[in-house]
């Protein structure tokens, strides 16, 4: 609750004259305690609708949200985590499945700490990495599923008179050495 001293001042939500009471910010605007209620009180229930829409749209998002809080052990993701993943998702053209693959590739294959936090702050970075190592990974598995092993029957075919001409080794000292 951020107050301020005791004044005569106007709402700059309902307009009322207030004359004693303490005056209250809320985004950097003077209001009274009635409309600070309010206002912070719409500004939970849009958090909360805005987790209900998470489980309610698309359902890979619902995937990557239930990924990261599996991951993370946490109930509820942070409202500044899903505003990060969205704006990522509209200005940098990220998809949902996309990070999801790069949160499993930091986490899960390169064994990161698991702090949400360095997911906003390397995202973009992992994202990208994240791409690449399944571009090779795809590369790689579409050269082994080209690659055609075949076998082939060759017959040996050993006559007793080579056999005989390896076994019968000549000493290699002569009559005179002795």
């Amino acid at each position: 609750m951020a107050q301020t001293s005791i004044s005569l001042f106007i709402c700059s939500n309902c307009n009322k004259k207030i004359t004693n009471g303490f005056k209250y910010s809320f985004n950097g605007k003077a209001v009274c305690l009635d409309c600070y209620l309010k206002l912070t009180n719409q500004q939970t229930q849009e958090s909360e609708q805005q987790k209900l829409k998470v489980n309610e749209e698309d359902p890979q998002k619902k995937e990557l949200y239930d990924y990261i809080k599996k991951l993370f052990k946490i109930t509820d993701i942070p409202s500044d985590v899903i505003s990060f993943i969205e704006r990522e998702i509209k200005y940098n053209r990220m998809k949902y499945s996309g990070i999801k693959y790069a949160i499993y590739y930091t986490y899960e294959l390169l064994e990161q700490s698991k702090d949400i936090m360095f997911l906003t702050y390397n995202l973009q970075r992992k994202y990208e990495e994240a791409k690449l190592f399944y571009q090779q990974r795809k590369d790689v598995n579409s050269k082994n599923d080209q690659f055609e092993f075949k076998e082939t029957n060759t017959t040996v075919v050993v006559t007793r008179e080579a056999l005989d001409k390896k076994t019968k080794k000549k000493p290699k000292y002569s009559i005179e050495d002795l």
